[in-house]
Order: C-alpha cells, then sequence, then structure tokens
C-alpha cells in the first residue's frame, strides 16, 4: 500500500469508509482488493482493525504527534519538545503544540511501539485463521481449505518444513559458517541442510517439527548440498 499517499495510477475505495486508497503496482492493488483490506494507517483510525478501547489508547498515545498531509510525522524537521519513553527509553518527538507535550509528560505517555506491545494491538490483527489465509493467497489460492486441497502434499510439506526450520534458527545460536550462505556456484558459499532429508522425512511420512528441529540441521558447502541430492 502506498503509505505516503502519493497519487497513482493504481488506486481502489476502501470498503468501509468510501476513500480513495492509492497502490504503488497493480499486483498489490488486486491482492488487497481481494483481501478486502480497509485503509487503516496511523492517520486514519476510523478504519484501523481494533477495538474500541484499543483505538481510545492508540489515540491518547498520538497526542502531541502532528501528523502532515502525508500520513507520517514530518522526521526532516527537528522536534520542538523531546522526552523518554518511560518503558523503553526511546526518545519521542513533539512537533506541535507545547501542550501536548505537557499532558504526555503529565500522563507519562509510552511511545506507539510500546503502546501497541503491552495493549497487544495484534491479537485483532494476526490470528491463526487469517496466517493461514495469507498462506493460501500467497500460494495462488482463495481460501485455505482450496489450499490444502489442490496443492501438491509434497509442495505443502516442504514449505512446512522450511517455515518450521526458519523459526528453529531464529530461536537458537547461529550454526557454523552459517554467515557463509550462499547460492549455488559461488566460491566459498554454504547452504542450509537436513541431515535427515526433507523427501525422506515425506516418505516415511515424518512430522515437519521433527525434520525442521535444530538439532537435524548444518551448513554444507554447496556442491556437497547439491551431490547429496
Amino acid at each position: 500500500m502506498n503509505h505516503l499517499n502519493y497519487v497513482t495510477q493504481w488506486s481502489r475505495k476502501c470498503p468501509k469508509c468510501g476513500g480513495v486508497i492509492y497502490h504503488q503496482s497493480k499486483k498489490d492493488r488486486d491482492r488487497r482488493e481481494r483481501e478486502n483490506r480497509t485503509c487503516g494507517g496511523k492517520a486514519n483510525l476510523n478504519c484501523k482493525l481494533i477495538s474500541k478501547d484499543q483505538r481510545k489508547k492508540l489515540h491518547d498515545a498520538l497526542i502531541g504527534v502532528s501528523w502532515p498531509k502525508s500520513g507520517r510525522v514530518d522526521k526532516s524537521t527537528k522536534p520542538k519538545w523531546t522526552r523518554k519513553c518511560p518503558r523503553c527509553g526511546k526518545t519521542i518527538g513533539y512537533h506541535g503544540k507545547s501542550e501536548h507535550f505537557r499532558r504526555a509528560e503529565k500522563n507519562n505517555s509510552m511511545c506507539f511501539s510500546c503502546v501497541a506491545i503491552v495493549n497487544d494491538f495484534q491479537k485483532n490483527r494476526v490470528n491463526p485463521k487469517k496466517i493461514k489465509k495469507m498462506r493460501a493467497t500467497k500460494a495462488g489460492f482463495s481460501s485455505w481449505s482450496e489450499y490444502v486441497r489442490k496443492f501438491p502434499k509434497w509442495k505443502r510439506y516442504k514449505a512446512e518444513v522450511w517455515r518450521l526450520t526458519y523459526a528453529n534458527l531464529r530461536k537458537n545460536p547461529p550454526l557454523p559458517n552459517y554467515e557463509k550462505r550462499g547460492l549455488c556456484g559461488v566460491k566459498g558459499a554454504y547452504q542450509i541442510d537436513h541431515v535427515t532429508s526433507v523427501r525422506l522425512g515425506f516418505d516415511k511420512k515424518i512430522k515437519p517439527e521433527v525434520i525442521a528441529e535444530y538439532k537435524n540441521l548444518r551448513m554444507l558447502p554447496w556442491k556437497d548440498n547439491l551431490l547429496k541430492h
């Protein structure tokens, strides 16, 4: 979505408020139109998919922040007043009136990121059902049931293994030579390899969680990884 609100040739109407939304590409516009996405954003709280209580808390957190026509704070100009977020210590700048700064200081207001974390704004935006829908849409299907029915079982199994693999890599220390990751043909490049291969796991009906375990991962030179298969 075009968050800076530049006028482009690809536009659509918000299904909730009827406002015009501009997109940077036709593909982006068609996908969001298919998902029935609203305009939302920090500058338009009327269409943000959050509860009324969260919207009020978000509004209180943004008091004193000046939103220009582009919908974002103009960071090119130095803020008139600054203070530290009481939770994370990040500097918060205020470009508006002095009373906004004084009110925020009196209420000991947090920055937007901390407000979102404390009040868990994402719980109404991202849930397992929506994640499944996003995965199905990314694969080119309209629903999760269609994805399960039509997407080849081998490809679905492989995608699930790699999704869990990267999740485990983020939680654990880097593998030896992980910083040397690269494509085939690159001199000195290494690639992630499953000791018990993904194909073997699929053939023997081993759960993706087992194949994606951290202890089943290692780094191999790209030639060795290619010859293995």
